[in-house]
This record gives structure tokens, C-alpha cells and sequence, in this order.
């Protein structure tokens, strides 16, 4: 909460009566007054200070009263707590009490007169059911020890007050964010690991929706330097090697911490001695050292996410010729297979659809008969890198043709020109619109002949799609069912005159 308040504001129209309060609670405190502020306890420990001094303030009028609890409201020093005569001309206690009151709900009160004519159960009505010890009875008149007693106490409950406020505000602000962060690596752990420029920028993105900033940079470290980097904001378009050469930055990397001034937050990804990269978001966001925490927490989740990406990214790398398609350069069979059951699975886990095109060239073999297999092949190439073109990052691209098609159990009626394209996390209309956009780029698109002949191509494309709402294992069963529906669909397509995009009634 930072210092205490100790603003204390005396209203009355008597100046020796004021005077009186300013000797008591301002710069003569006594010794008494010291020995009992000494024995004031803050958060379980005794206040060591020896002189404990007010800050008095004084009004003659309730009018005035009403002017420096607004200055106290705007320059950031609110009053704490007020002692207000009731009997006073033009506006009397009872009037400046509710005045303020509706400026600044915690100011504590002491009602102070010599007279009974406000009865207690009316002064009552000014403070809520809940907030009846937000006042006190206060009788002229008074000894300089009561007086400090009750200001004493009135300051203490205020202080105490905040003290649970922010404490409160702080569970609930640790609360909230970490349900943020468990919401942002649940939809980060969507992401295939395959796909590592989507999870960066996904982590970019979730961070900076922590921080609330709008400008900032992630950096992926490989073994050769640089290897992914994404900006945002002012930091979209900056090279992210003079990023790396700052000297923030560079002793952020250095020493593995966090890093967290009044403009930028510095967030190094260090797993044992392989350094994974950084984190730059520029915040100017308050409770730093609560965020600083959640942060810690978040750090180590992209860690995980981050070297289970990258360890999928390298495999692939060093496998490349066992996992794709020589001609298209595609994924082959057997890789798209097995990926296929792996979206089935996290279809599962996240309960989310995994939809399947299914896409075959039309009259395929008329090509092979009357330009030959050389030009069948560049048909194939074309039409790979147009499929290719079109994909977003995290779906799958694989060509079913290829030697080992006799050998593949799913085999209903592939040939060498049919690909499949796997698009996790979507809906069955957003992939009769992704079908649609297909099966006109093909139809549009222009194919040469080695003396420049041009000639078209058309393709008729099935659709399935699956959703397991909860794991049962079987999930060859689920990936035939899967494939059997869209080659289904193809076939209905066929026979209803090809070039069309046809949905599977499954």
C-alpha cells in the first residue's frame, strides 16, 4: 500500500476549538501520545517510530471541509478521517458528512457535539447496514487523550482497510491471471508442434494479452543463431538480430531473469544451458511484481511448448526424404496417416472437429495417355504446390499416391493422383468454403505442354469431418471412418459429373 495515511480533517466553527485539535494530533504531540502510538501494531509488528504526528487538517466551515477532501481526492492524499461538529451555520455536520461521504465512501467519521439533537439512529442513515463502524460518537467535551485515542483508532481501521483491499486485490488479481494462463497454454497446446512460426506467434500474442501491450517481439533460438522471429506493433518490421545485440537484452539472456522496468518487460527462455530465445513486450502495466510471478509460471510453459515444437521441427528436418513425397515434395502416406490419428486424439482431448478433404484430379490418366508420364508428373507437382499455396500453417498437405498404396490397409481407391488435406479445428461449412476455393484454383489455373500448348484441369473434392467428444482408444477405427466417408463423398461427386465439391452425409 506504500506510506500510511495519516490525514486527519477537523471540522468546526469555533477557531480555539481547532486550535486546540492542531496542538493535540499535529507537531506538540506529548510523551503519552508517544508511549500509546508505539504500542500501534501494522501487520503483526510493533510501529517502532517514536513520534507519530498527524497530518491535521482544518475547516471552519463545511463548505470548506468539502474543498480539501476534493483537493485530497485529486492530488492523490485523501482524507482518512474526519471530526465533524454537527451544530454549525449554513452547512451543519449532519449535510457535510453526506457531502463527502458521496465524494469519498472510505472517509471514517467521528461525530463530535455537545448537544443531542442529531439522534444516533439518524446519523445511522448516512452509512450503509454493512458500514455502521465506519463512525463514532464523539462528546464535547473531551480529553487531549481521548481525542488521540479515537483518531488513533479510526486512523489504524483506515490503514487496516486498505491493507485488506490490496491484499484482497492482489488474490484476485493472481486469480485471474492465471486462469489466464491456463486458458492461453490450453489454446497454445492446440497448435500441432509441427507448426512452430504459429505457436511463436500464438505465445506473442497470449503474452502481450497478459501485459496489455501492443508492441513486441519473440525471438526462437536454433544451434546456427536466429532460427523464428515475430513482431508486433512498432517491432513487426525491426531486425530482430539488433534486438538480440541490446545490452538489456543481452544481460536479460546472460542471467536468465526477468526483466521488468516501467516501459518493457525482458522475458528469457533458458532451458539448463540451451538458451531458447526471448520475449520482448513493451508494458507500462501496474502490480509488476505480482505479474512478474505469473510470469515465471507462463515462462515455463512455453518452454515445454517451445522444445516439444522445436524437437518435432528437427525430427522432421532430419527425416524429410522418409516422410514426404519425391515428386510433390508433399507429405507421403504413411506421415499424413499418422499425423491424421494424432489431430484425431487432441480432437478428443480439446473436443474440437478435425475435418478431411479428400481431392482427385479429373481424368487423370488422359493426361498420362496423350502427353505421357512426363507431363503427368508436372501436373502433379503443379497441383501439389497449388494445395501447398493454400494451406494455413498448422494444417496438413500429403499425397495418397505413391509404391506403397497396395500395401496401406485404407486403401478403398487411391491412385497416384489423389491428395488429402487435413484442417484441424474446423467446421464442416468453413472446409466446404476452403473445398470450393480449391477446386477453382485448380479449375482456373493454366498447365503447359512441353511445346507450350496450354490445357486445363479440373478436381472433384470429398469432405468429412469428426468430432470424438471423449477418448475411446480406437482410433484406427475413427481415422477409417474418417477416410472411408471422404473417399465416399469423392465418389458421389464423380458420378454426379465431377469438378464439384461434395460433403459426406455421415
Amino acid at each position: 500500500m506504500g506510506k500510511e495515511n495519516d490525514n486527519v480533517l477537523f471540522v468546526d466553527d469555533e477557531p480555539t476549538l481547532l486550535e486546540s485539535y492542531s496542538s493535540i494530533l499535529g507537531w506538540n504531540t506529548n510523551d503519552k501520545v508517544s508511549e500509546v502510538l508505539s504500542l500501534i501494531e501494522k501487520d503483526g509488528e510493533a510501529d517502532a517510530r517514536e513520534h507519530r504526528q498527524f497530518n491535521v487538517f482544518l475547516a471552519s466551515s463545511g463548505a470548506e471541509a468539502v474543498e480539501i477532501v476534493k483537493k485530497g481526492i485529486k492530488e492523490d492524499n485523501p482524507i482518512a478521517v474526519g471530526f465533524f461538529d454537527m451544530r454549525m451555520p449554513g452547512m451543519d455536520g449532519f449535510e457535510t458528512i453526506r457531502t463527502v461521504r458521496e465524494l469519498d465512501p472510505r472517509i471514517l467519521c467521528a461525530i463530535v457535539t455537545a448537544y443531542s439533537d442529531r439522534a444516533c439512529s439518524e446519523i445511522r442513515e448516512l452509512f450503509p447496514a454493512n458500514r455502521q463502524d465506519d463512525w463514532l460518537f464523539f462528546k464535547k467535551p473531551f480529553n487531549p487523550e481521548e481525542l488521540v485515542q479515537a483518531a488513533i483508532n479510526l486512523i489504524c481501521s483506515w490503514n487496516r482497510r486498505r491493507r485488506e483491499e490490496e491484499y484482497i486485490e492482489s488474490i484476485e488479481y493472481v486469480k485471474n491471471g492465471l486462469k489466464y494462463i491456463l486458458k492461453a497454454v490450453a489454446n497454445l497446446s492446440r497448435i500441432p508442434p509441427v507448426s512452430v512460426d504459429n505457436l511463436i506467434s500464438g505465445i506473442l500474442y497470449q503474452i502481450s494479452g497478459l501485459l496489455r501491450g501492443e508492441n513486441g517481439l519473440i525471438c526462437v533460438l536454433g544451434k546456427e543463431g536466429l532460427k523464428y522471429g515475430q513482431g508486433i506493433g512498432c517491432y513487426k518490421d525491426m531486425d530482430e538480430e539488433i534486438i538480440l545485440r541490446d545490452k538489456q537484452v543481452r544481460k536479460a539472456i546472460d542471467s536468465n531473469e526477468l526483466v521488468f522496468n516501467e516501459k518493457r518487460c525482458i522475458i528469457p527462455l533458458k532451458c539448463d544451458n540451451d538458451q531458447l530465445g526471448i520475449i520482448i513486450v513493451e508494458s507500462e502495466v501496474q502490480r509488476k511484481e505480482l505479474l512478474k510471478e505469473l510470469l515465471e509460471v507462463f515462462k515455463n510453459q512455453i518452454i515445454n511448448l517451445i522444445l516439444s515444437s522445436k524437437f518435432y521441427d528437427e525430427l522432421l528436418c532430419k527425416d524429410r526424404e522418409t516422410i514426404s513425397d519425391p515428386l510433390t515434395g508433399l507429405y507421403n502416406r504413411r506421415f499424413l496417416f499418422q499425423r491424421l490419428q494424432t489431430e484425431l486424439k487432441r480432437s478428443s482431448r480439446f473436443n474440437f472437429e478435425v475435418t478431411l478433404l479428400m481431392v482427385d484430379i479429373d481424368d487423370f490418366k488422359k493426361i498420362n495417355d496423350t502427353y505421357g508420364h512426363e507431363v503427368g508428373d508436372y501436373v502433379l507437382e503443379e497441383i501439389g504446390t497449388l494445395l501447398a499455396s493454400r494451406k494455413r500453417g498448422y494444417d496438413l498437405v500429403g499425397r495418397l499416391g505413391g509404391p506403397e498404396d497396395e500395401d496401406e490397409k485404407y486403401a478403398i481407391r487411391y491412385g497416384g493422383e489423389e491428395f488429402i488435406m487435413v484442417y484441424p479445428q474446423t467446421t464442416i461449412e468453413d472446409a466446404k468454403m476452403l473445398g470450393e476455393r480449391l477446386r477453382q484454383a485448380i479449375e482456373r489455373h493454366s498447365f503447359y505442354t512441353p511445346q507450350g500448348d496450354t490445357f486445363g484441369m479440373t478436381a472433384t473434392i470429398g469432405i468429412a469431418h469428426e468430432r470424438i467428444e471423449h477418448e475411446r482408444g480406437n482410433w484406427e477405427h475413427y481415422l477409417q471412418k474418417l477416410i472411408s466417408d471422404a473417399d465416399n463423398a469423392l465418389y458421389k461427386g464423380k458420378s454426379l459429373g465431377k469438378n464439384q465439391v461434395v460433403v459426406s452425409s455421415s
